[in-house]
């Protein structure tokens, strides 16, 4: 999370809100010291950002693998790495271990699904429930 630097109180802004204020006026001093501290945040995240060097999307190459321009030469394709990586899916996308929340919120009451053929009316998506795979099994696993 990151953390906003507020703006400093002003003796202005303490003899504002020293007298009793109608809640307009303490709404709309709120807002204002609020949209300040936003404002400066995302003035300092634009310099930080400044300072980056550019990308070159030029340097990606087409993968023989996904047919994608997404392969950084030396180092492999961003495509095909996502798709090997476990990641939240409305429904499991191909055979193995699959974490499901069951649409329910609390992890205790999730289950592990060995996943063997798609699709199944099993896992059709209905809105809620998410799966999270596929979970690559240890090496050693039999």
């Amino acid at each position: 999370m990151t953390k906003i630097k507020l703006p400093h109180i002003s003796d202005e802004d303490r003899q504002h809100l020293s007298y009793t204020p109608n809640i307009d006026d303490l709404v709309d001093w709120i807002a204002d010291f609020a949209t300040q501290a936003v404002t400066e945040d995302r003035a300092q995240r634009d310099a930080q950002l400044a300072k980056l060097p550019p990308y070159n999307q030029t340097a990606l190459e087409l993968c023989e693998t996904c047919g994608w321009k997404t392969l950084i030469p030396g180092e492999g394709c961003l495509n095909c790495e996502r798709s090997t990586q476990p990641a939240w899916h409305d429904q499991p996308t191909q055979p193995g271990l699959w974490l499901c929340n069951e649409g329910d919120r609390e992890v205790y009451t999730w289950v592990v699904y060995a996943v063997s053929s798609l699709p199944s009316r099993l896992y059709q998506p209905d809105g809620e429930t998410r799966w999270y795979g596929p979970i690559p099994l240890p090496e050693d696993t039999k």
